[in-house]
């Protein structure tokens, strides 16, 4: 499995097709983070298809991230407390 399959696979955009279109975007942004779509894309028909995702009224932010956000906080938990408290040092 790629780790963006992994990352996204409680993800439901309602259409199985959107759900593979995501990871084929994320897989490309990812390359090169600093892009635009255009830059990102290597044809014409691949920047419509991302524009046309991002249009459909399935798709949102906010259920492209959540499943992303919980993956997330899945790995935080692995590791317990992340940042410890400095100590201060006397001189």
């Amino acid at each position: 499995m790629r780790w963006v399959e992994e990352e996204l696979e409680a993800m439901d955009l309602g259409d199985r097709r959107l759900n593979s279109r995501v990871i084929r975007i994320v897989e490309t942004l990812g390359l090169a983070p600093g892009r635009t779509i255009p830059q990102s894309f290597q044809s014409k028909e691949e920047m419509k298809a991302c524009y046309k995702f991002f249009s459909n009224d399935l798709v949102s932010d906010e259920r492209i991230l959540t499943p992303h956000i919980e993956k997330t906080i899945e790995r935080i938990r692995e590791y317990g407390t992340l940042i410890e408290k400095e100590q201060s040092l006397q001189v």
